[in-house]
């Protein structure tokens, strides 16, 4: 009966929580070089920022200008009684479309279930860096070593 008394509020606290959907965020902006030169630049700063094997390109389309990925805004973690691990992530679809002298970024995050440690306001912050961290690659004129 103790433990049924316990397990109450657990599953009334499970069955309250309720998806969080956040609106894609993107931006175009001007960048200095051809679309190949662009697509270049783009693949670079993937290679760059998404160091982690859970932050992929799905899809690359070099005539038609777009990338597309995947970028793991935070990792979840999980306790099973012996140890903390990650147990995936909050994740959200980046696609990137390019034309000569400029370029799009979206970023599309998944519904999630905010947590105290990762809520929407967090989510948004995070997509605003990476998307920060996009323009300031992408605007610099990119230096030659050879």
């Amino acid at each position: 009966m103790r433990r049924l008394l316990l397990l109450i509020p657990l599953i009334v606290f499970a069955c309250g929580t309720k998806p969080t959907t956040i609106e894609p965020i993107e931006k175009s902006f001007e960048a200095p070089g051809s679309k190949n030169e662009l697509y270049v630049r783009a693949n670079s700063w993937f290679s760059e920022a998404f160091n982690s094997p859970r932050m992929v390109i799905d899809f690359r389309d070099k005539e038609e200008g777009i990338i597309t990925g995947k970028y793991q805004m935070a990792p979840k973690w999980a306790y099973n009684g012996f140890a903390i691990y990650q147990n995936g992530g909050y994740n959200a679809n980046i696609q990137i479309q390019l034309k000569d002298s400029a370029t799009k970024i979206t970023v599309k995050p998944e519904q999630f279930v905010a947590t105290g440690k990762f809520n929407k306001k967090k989510a948004i912050l995070n997509i605003r860096k990476l998307i920060n961290s996009y323009i300031d690659y992408m605007s610099e004129e990119q230096l030659t070593a050879f």
